[in-house]
């Protein structure tokens, strides 16, 4: 990059050469003249004083510094770090606000009391309830994971049971089907709850509670069949609930997670 060119010759700079290259850190992203004669009198230095210093930072002249300034702000149109992280952490602030702690509290604790966790996903969902099944296992609550496009045969009731369903949009019509499944038998003492990225979701009146979040995506991808930000705030939900599990012991789950870290070392 432009920036990181000048940083590191800089300490070979001229005073012409510090005043071009201010004046390029300042102008870069608007148009600038391909003229190297005009470029030179908005910046007030000779235009031999130009080709020294595009031959300092290892550049041929100023029509090559002209392409590189080109193709980086091409890129950073396409890539803006910046913006990406400015869209989580509007997400995250959201999701937080809109979350009701209590119901987080609630769920983390028939967690912690249950004889069985299943947590129920499909494609991208699948991976976010794997790690949230890995963190659960790492301090010893056993869970069990259903693919709800794939695994509908085998989703049974069961007494003593937590279910979380996972849906990226709220609508997901297999999560549906799951939860009709699961609630087929009648009166199984079970918890079903249900988590996703907006706040809707089309199982709301078959389950005890749900937790949605709220995200911004300006990418042109489809946010639920191709996510990326929503991703963020179905997982900020889960380390929350997490969050409230190891708290309620945490001198326990601190002796597991030692004692596995120990056994890797071994």
């Amino acid at each position: 990059m432009l920036i990181d060119r000048i940083r590191f010759h800089k300490a070979n700079f001229t005073k012409s050469d510090r005043k071009i290259s201010k004046w390029l850190i300042e102008e870069k992203n608007n148009q600038l003249p391909t003229n190297i004669i005009k470029a030179s009198k908005l910046i007030g230095v000779s235009s031999s004083a130009i080709t020294r210093f595009c031959q300092k930072i290892k550049l041929e002249g100023w029509n090559e510094l002209l392409f590189h300034i080109k193709e980086e702000n091409k890129s950073n149109k396409t890539s803006n770090p910046e913006e990406t992280l400015n869209n989580i952490i509007y997400s995250l602030s959201r999701t937080e606000r809109q979350m009701n702690m209590n119901t987080v509290r609630v769920i983390a604790k028939k967690i912690r009391e249950a004889k069985y966790v299943f947590l129920y996903g499909e494609s991208f969902t699948e991976v976010l309830a794997t790690q949230f099944s890995r963190k659960l296992n790492k301090i010893g609550i056993t869970t069990k994971i259903f693919n709800v496009a794939s695994d509908i045969a085998v989703i049974m009731p069961k007494e003593e049971a937590v279910h979380i369903l996972i849906s990226m949009s709220g609508m997901n019509p297999n999560i549906k089907k799951a939860v009709k499944k699961i609630k087929h038998l009648g009166q199984v003492k079970q918890n079903i709850y249900s988590i996703g990225s907006t706040k809707y979701s089309n199982i709301i009146d078959f389950i005890d509670e749900f937790i949605g979040g709220t995200f911004y995506q300006e990418s042109p991808m489809d946010p639920y069949e191709l996510p990326y930000i929503a991703t963020y705030s179905i997982t900020y939900i889960m380390d929350k609930i997490f969050e409230e599990i190891y708290k309620a012991d945490s001198k326990t789950y601190e002796k597991r997670i030692n004692e596995i870290a120990k056994e890797k070392k071994r």
